[in-house]
């Protein structure tokens, strides 16, 4: 698949996924998650996802950290986001790592970056709907995709936030609850596929 399709494919489904989010449409099943499991899946997805577009990835191994309550398809496609805004803003060649870690009762991800960075005085203004940064000649996006991870995370009873320094690199977190012994077990899926892997034959 070409780039600009590819990109047509992306903006497509955050279209599709943010009005469903904002229409109270989506079907939202919050369950027991456990980390391991979904962290060896993801690691999976990004060792074929590297060798594409050239950026080395690290999953961090998991510690401490159980289980989260969250709807796992969300929480895919917020990740997903999340790691096609960092392969966009890194430089070749510098290293995008993944990890998780607990936090007051909750779990946080944690993506970090060595990319361009975001200017102070405009880190907020990237988690709003159709807000592009764009610098050094690159095309602008269409400015979806953190506006999604907000929204997809408040769905959630999640958060969201990021630090960055302008020319170094960036740092997102999203936080999801922990799962407790009320927390809905998870279903499996009746056509037996992976979450990460399914969305990504999907976007190529």
């Amino acid at each position: 698949i070409s780039l600009e399709n590819y990109r047509i494919l992306r903006l497509a489904e955050n279209v599709n996924e943010y009005a469903k989010l904002l229409s109270n449409d989506a079907d939202i099943k919050p369950h027991v998650l456990d980390i391991g499991e979904f962290f060896e899946e993801i690691d999976q997805f990004l060792k074929v996802f590297s060798q594409m577009v050239q950026i080395p990835f690290s999953v961090e191994p998991v510690q401490n950290c159980g289980a989260v309550c969250a709807d796992q398809a969300l929480l895919e496609l917020a990740l997903f986001n999340l790691i096609h805004n960092s392969v966009y803003y890194t430089r070749p060649g510098n290293r995008i790592t993944l990890s998780a870690y607990p936090e007051e009762r909750r779990i946080v991800f944690q993506l970090k970056d060595h990319g361009l960075g975001i200017p102070e005085d405009l880190q907020e203004e990237v988690w709003k709907p159709y807000y592009s940064y764009s610098r050094d000649g690159q095309d602008q996006c269409a400015g979806l995709g953190l506006a999604v991870v907000r929204v997809a995370m408040q769905a959630m009873n999640g958060s969201s936030s990021l630090t960055s320094r302008d020319g170094k690199g960036t740092v997102v977190r999203l936080s999801l609850p922990q799962a407790t012994l009320s927390t809905p077990r998870r279903l499996s899926r009746s056509d037996g596929s992976k979450p990460m892997q399914s969305r990504f034959s999907r976007a190529y």
